[in-house]
């Protein structure tokens, strides 16, 4: 049992963005108010393929960073930072998204160090903690409605796969320690599969069977490849990464955004006591001086 001496922030993230009918052929320009917007957590975009000729406003393009995030483009091979999608994710984060986004950026102050800590120790890339940032804002509360749960998003069976207890009892999809190793021996594994961290990364969302199949159908095992093919991917999984990537950007540069920098705070201390029978939370609770 872990008694942690932070309090967890329980957040419910549901937002809608309504996409425009007007003829594909025009390229979006997002800084026009009078484009509605719709975007779904599960469903990002429609199953039409849209136009990715997106033409960013003036004042937008001249915060774009340079460099952009190297860590990331070295660790993971990223070679389209500037993909359109990429784009429509920074202006997304820095417009309609910008209060949620800004507490997402305040967790890290309590969850960046212990989990890059993990990555490193584990010999992968540090900037897989941007999957988890993007997954779930690092509530370790989140819950989606498909039913994955927890910091890194564990359906209950992915989870249980992974040695995570989930029942009546007990749901350690919520134990940032537990999670957090058992998605490392997840992303491991899904990279010795595919040889590939934006194929990796890609499976997190969409299942590697999911992967395989487009990878085997299409016959590349290039992820900017696959996801120009409309049918290949779901759109959630075809914008994943661009996701990824822009979140990364925006949390390595949050001023040059508009962001404020996270403020400092202790990264999560906890400590460990085992208990052989039934303990009342609350009694604990109060004489720990903390909250359940």
């Amino acid at each position: 049992m872990v008694f942690r001496s932070n309090k967890f922030w329980i957040s419910a993230i549901a937002f809608l963005l309504l996409v425009n009918k007007s003829s594909a052929a025009e390229p979006l320009r997002l800084s026009d108010k009078s484009f509605p917007l719709q975007l779904q957590l599960d469903k990002c975009f429609p199953d039409r393929r849209p136009n990715l000729e997106i033409e960013l406003s003036p004042e937008f393009e001249e915060a774009l960073p340079s460099p952009v995030f190297p860590e990331l483009a070295q660790t993971l091979k990223l070679e389209k930072i500037n993909h359109p999608r990429v784009q429509f994710y920074l202006e997304y984060f820095s417009g309609p998204f910008r209060g949620h986004f800004q507490t997402w950026l305040d967790r890290t102050a309590i969850y960046q160090d212990y989990i890059q800590t993990q990555l490193r120790e584990h010999n992968l890339p540090e900037s897989l903690f941007y999957l988890a940032f993007i997954e779930s804002g690092l509530n370790p509360y989140a819950m989606s409605r498909a039913g994955a749960g927890g910091i890194w998003q564990f359906m209950p069976y992915t989870g249980m796969r992974y040695g995570l207890r989930v029942d009546f009892w007990a749901d350690e999809r919520r134990d940032l320690e537990k999670s957090t190793k058992a998605a490392l021996s997840y992303l491991t594994e899904l990279y010795n599969r595919f040889g590939s961290w934006p194929l990796a990364v890609a499976s997190y969302n969409a299942g590697e069977g999911k992967v395989s199949w487009a990878v085997e159908k299409y016959d590349t095992d290039d992820y900017w490849e696959l996801i120009e093919y409309n049918r290949c991917l779901k759109p959630e999984t075809r914008d994943y990464l661009p996701k990824m990537i822009a979140a990364s950007i925006i949390a390595e540069n949050p001023e040059q955004y508009g962001f404020q920098k996270p403020p400092r705070q202790q990264p999560l201390a906890y400590d460990k006591v085992e208990v052989v029978n039934p303990v009342d939370l609350n009694k604990v609770a109060r004489y720990c001086n903390i909250s359940v």
